[in-house]
């Protein structure tokens, strides 16, 4: 305390002399007072409801061709996809994570539904399709997707200001879904047009 008197009687001609969280203030300049105040800072991030939902079809394997002129042909495809996380609305990284949020949603049974929440997930899978005389055909694939509405907020107290909060920032999420008791992804053949071949 000595050595900070002694450096505040030093700077006789400043009224207020700030240093990263600290501030010391000399007013009137013959008089010392000192505040010492580190204020308390927080972020909240709710999940507010979870849900549901099937992705589009998607193409997700190359394309075979049948070249027999009378019979039906049996193709077998061998491909893999990898889904990742979407992010929409106002869902700000700076306060937390999405990797924090499928963690608070895998830890809460009713939030998760029975399934494992993930920000990515690979499927490998091998199919068969029927191709008819002279038609083409890919493999397409139906992804079980779950989404999540968040709150997130940041929060300061002390330094006998009070407690003051952000507005509220909402935001949308969409995880890819693992495990559960009914099947997360469908596998379908396109021929014709409709195999976009």
């Amino acid at each position: 305390m000595v050595e900070v008197k002694a450096w505040l009687d030093d700077t006789s001609n400043t009224t207020n002399l700030i240093i990263g969280s600290r501030f010391y203030v000399k007013e009137p300049f013959d008089k010392l007072d000192k505040r010492d105040c580190i204020p308390r800072r927080w972020t909240t991030n709710n999940v507010d409801r979870t849900g549901t939902w099937w992705s589009s079809w998607e193409k997700v394997s190359g394309c075979n061709y049948n070249t027999k002129s009378s019979s039906t042909a049996s193709y077998n495809f061998q491909t893999s996809q990898t889904i990742t996380k979407t992010v929409s609305g106002s869902f700000d990284a700076g306060i937390g994570s999405v990797d924090g949020i499928a963690k608070t949603i895998n830890g809460n049974g009713g939030l998760s539904l029975g399934f494992s929440w993930s920000t990515s997930k690979t499927t490998g899978f091998e199919f068969t399709c029927n191709i008819n005389p002279g038609d083409k055909a890919s493999v397409w694939q139906q992804n079980l997707m779950g989404w999540a509405d968040t709150a997130q907020r940041r929060c300061t107290s002390g330094c006998g200001e009070g407690e003051w909060c952000s507005d509220w920032k909402f935001g949308h999420i969409d995880f890819p879904l693992k495990g559960g008791s009914q099947t997360n992804q469908n596998l379908g053949c396109s021929s014709g047009a409709d195999s976009h071949c």
